[in-house]
């Protein structure tokens, strides 16, 4: 069961859950960014 199933959960992880990895970073870094700007007193955009 482990041997059959680890294999297959770490593809599903990665297929899954590769894609929402990236639009996580790509959103906490559009943040980051505009609140930087914002602090800065630039307009964000």
């Amino acid at each position: 069961m482990l041997r059959v199933s680890v294999p297959t959960l770490d593809r599903w992880y990665a297929l899954g859950t590769g894609p929402e990895v990236v639009r996580v970073g790509t959103r906490r870094l559009y943040r980051l960014s505009s609140l930087r700007s914002f602090v800065d007193g630039e307009t964000p955009r």
